[in-house]
Parts: structure tokens; sequence; C-alpha cells
């Protein structure tokens, strides 16, 4: 799918649904989990200056998959895939709620790759640790 696809779309969603800006996000420290900095106060910043989404679609590059991969669980646990951290951060639990039915429908708009739906999967630090702020 490209991009005027995806746009297209969008444009069929019902008015109620706002549009939410795209973000790329990189995660840095792990310790940015728990520290108060000029990059956690800015993530906060960023954070409350946008309305709750409906959905967060977040892209990973610390999966570990043969192949293309998205998650279809309901509700990912929080993944502490990291060294030997600070102990603050194997104490947080991130319960954000999956979105099957979206996930699915990604998959579909990019059908000219093989993607494996996982049900398994959750939350890696590259995701909760921003999505904290």
């Amino acid at each position: 799918m490209q991009l005027q696809q995806l746009h297209k779309k969008t444009q069929n969603y019902p008015v109620r649904v706002k549009k939410m800006p795209v973000l790329f996000v990189g995660h840095g420290h792990p310790l940015n989990a728990v520290s108060d900095n000029p990059y956690t106060q800015a993530l906060a910043l960023q954070g409350q200056s946008l309305e709750t989404p409906a959905a967060i679609l977040v892209i990973s590059a610390h999966w570990e998959t043969i192949g293309t991969a998205v998650s279809i669980n309901p509700l990912p646990r929080t993944i502490h895939d990291f060294g030997p951290f600070d102990k603050r951060l194997f104490q947080i639990n991130y319960p954000a709620p999956g979105h099957p039915d979206l996930a699915r429908e990604l998959k579909e708009l990019v059908n000219h790759t093989n993607i494996i739906e996982d049900h398994t999967i959750g939350l890696d630090h590259g995701a909760w640790t921003v999505l904290l702020e």
C-alpha cells in the first residue's frame, strides 16, 4: 500500500474519528522511563498536547521474528527486554489494551507481504517506555 492509498482509505472514516499526527519517537535509554530530564519533559508535553487516541500503531525493531508479524493480542503484557538496569524498570507494568481488529485491518492493507498474526507478543521497552509519558 502506498501513502496515497492509505490517505484515501482514511477519508472514508466517520467524522467522529479525528486523525492524529504521525510521530517517530525513539525511546533513548530505558532509564528515561523513570527519569525526569529534558527528554522526558518534552515527551510529556507532547503527550499532553494530544487527545487520547483510539489506538496507537507501534512499529518495533525489538521484535525477533522470522518474517513480518503483527500483534493481535487484546491484552499485551509488558516486556522487560533489557539487561540488568535499575530495579524500578522491572516494577513497571503498562497495561495498554491491544486492538486485534485494527491489527488485522492493517495486515490486510499491507497485502504485498506475508504477515504473520502473533497472539502472544507484548509491548517491548521500545514502546512502553515512551507511552508512559
